[in-house]
């Protein structure tokens, strides 16, 4: 019998690699084949070696610490796992060290209804070890019960979760909506309110549009620049003034409900019944011989607006995942019919519509007229400025001279989610630290980096147009440069200006590209 393959995810940090070499080392005894990445190389073999390595494995083991949950890399391992796993091909064992918070919310979507086992550190690894070996050779549950998809995180588990990330500092690769509304709301005794958000001018508008009555609005922001952030805190606050809300998050979205226009547009119509708890259902309005057009518009129309209800405000986030679909044209004109009937059904005036994206719509939809997005109000978010960034240093307690605020600039370019990266890391390392460690591949950004390698690496056009702007040239292929503006690594108003969004980036793939 052949030996059973088992790939082991886990964060370079202590005390998790050290349990990751114990399991290593005890299925290694027990005939198992393990694969534990420890060379953290960055180059094209690394990306190529680590998908290789988890599509061969029968067995994902991932260590799921306060510190990992926050990796990049381990993100993307889980969900190239899950993926896996959907096809019958790999099982996933969760092993969580010394953490019982609720798990981010993208990751507990795909983790939270499987068993897993949990070890505290300074523990003896033999218990853990002894149920990961039970559960691989002979097919045993974990030792602790996962619990179901409809079954919510107790307020005191997202308040673990806070504490272990917004609450001093560390930002999540993707921003978890619990965690911003916990911090926004009274719950009891508990009030998380965190320092660490800075307000921009995107904030400002996006509350100027939203005194409105029937406004559309398009936000338009790369990967980790804030828009799910400022999405999530303008829906708490909508909600808080009396406006009812519906936030849906497409990235979200199982793969089924995306499948054809129908499927979609019922999914959106149950959501906004469930959300806003409408007394009639989409069931009564979905009629076969009508369309899932007119059956979603009259949805909204007969029992969401009208009456006395409050304003409703409609948030969708990461809409350009819709651009994939060959429904694109249909859907993104229905949004533009919705706020198209504005001007003749008074009662839409209580419809509010944010779309927030990542890619040009122009390369999308064959017609950007019969779409939202040449009729909303924009809002685009931009990276900090000096002064912003010597601001959220303050926030952090930190004391910066006007020189190191420019040299970290200068080194990030003001992206959002490294500079608070590297202001927390700061707190700890101090400025000659950072500067030693920020392009090792064991730095604070080197799961970062190292997620980014493998985008480029995917496709050869992405890796020639990154080529193309280390040597200061234009971007030749408009989709590429669209795909890295919207993985946060591209900059410029267009391709002809493309350029690598920080010097962080240039040095990087200057090295390993």
């Amino acid at each position: 019998m052949s030996a059973k393959k088992v790939f082991i995810s886990y964060r370079h940090t202590k005390p998790d690699e050290d349990l990751a070499a114990a399991l290593e080392k005890s299925l290694i005894a027990d005939g198992c084949e393990v694969f534990v990445d420890r060379r953290m190389l960055l180059g094209t073999e690394w990306a190529a070696e680590i998908d290789r390595r988890l599509r061969a494995a029968g067995i994902f083991v991932v260590l799921l610490s306060a510190e990992s949950i926050r990796s990049d890399m381990v993100r993307q391992e889980i969900m190239l796992a899950h993926q896996l796993k959907q096809q019958g091909s790999l099982r996933i064992l969760p092993i969580r060290v010394g953490f019982t918070g609720a798990l981010p919310y993208d990751l507990g979507g795909y983790l939270n209804p499987l068993q897993y086992a949990l070890w505290e550190g300074g523990q003896s690894t033999d218990a853990v070890a002894a149920a990961l070996r039970n559960a691989i050779h002979q097919a045993a549950e974990l030792p602790l019960a996962g619990r179901s998809g409809e079954e919510a995180d107790a307020p005191e588990q997202i308040a673990v979760l806070h504490e272990a990330t917004e609450g001093h500092g560390a930002p999540l690769p993707q921003v978890d909506p619990r965690v911003l509304e916990l911090a926004m709301e009274e719950r009891g005794t508990m009030r998380c309110d965190s320092p660490f958000y800075l307000r921009r001018p995107s904030d400002d508008e996006m509350d100027r549009q939203l005194r409105r009555a029937g406004t559309t609005v398009i936000v338009k922001g790369a990967r980790q620049m804030g828009k799910s952030s400022l999405l999530v805190r303008a829906a708490v606050q909508a909600r808080n003034q009396g406006k009812r809300v519906c936030r849906i998050d497409f990235q979200a979205i199982d793969e089924a409900r995306l499948a054809t226009l129908d499927s979609l547009l019922l999914y959106l119509s149950n959501r906004l019944a469930r959300d806003l708890r409408t007394r009639r259902k989409p069931s009564e309005f979905w009629d076969e011989n009508l369309g899932a057009k007119d059956n979603s518009t009259y949805f909204i129309e007969d029992a969401v607006l009208g009456g006395e209800q409050p304003p409703l405000i409609l948030f969708l986030d990461e809409a350009d995942r819709i651009f994939a679909y060959p429904y694109r044209n249909d859907f993104f004109g229905l949004l533009r019919s919705w706020t198209n009937r504005r001007a003749d059904t008074p009662l839409w005036d209580d419809f509010n519509l944010v779309v927030a994206h990542s890619t040009d719509p122009v390369l999308w939809i064959d017609d950007i007229t019969q779409s939202p997005f040449n009729v909303g109000n924009p809002i685009r978010l931009a990276d900090f400025d000096r002064a912003q960034l010597a601001q959220l240093a303050g926030r952090y307690g930190l004391n910066v001279s006007d020189n190191r605020v420019s040299e970290l600039h200068q080194l990030l370019g003001g992206h959002p989610y490294l500079s608070r990266q590297a202001l927390y890391v700061l707190v700890s390392t101090g400025w000659d630290g950072l500067q030693r460690t920020a392009v090792r591949p064991d730095g604070p950004f080197g799961d970062h980096l190292r997620r980014l390698v493998g985008i480029v690496n995917q496709r050869e056009a992405l890796r020639k147009a990154v080529l193309q702007m280390l040597q200061g040239k234009p971007c030749e292929d408009e989709q590429s440069f669209q795909r890295l503006y919207a993985a946060g690594l591209a900059a410029g108003d267009c391709r002809q200006q493309a350029r690598l969004r920080c010097r962080l980036y240039e040095d990087h793939f200057r090295t390993h590209l």
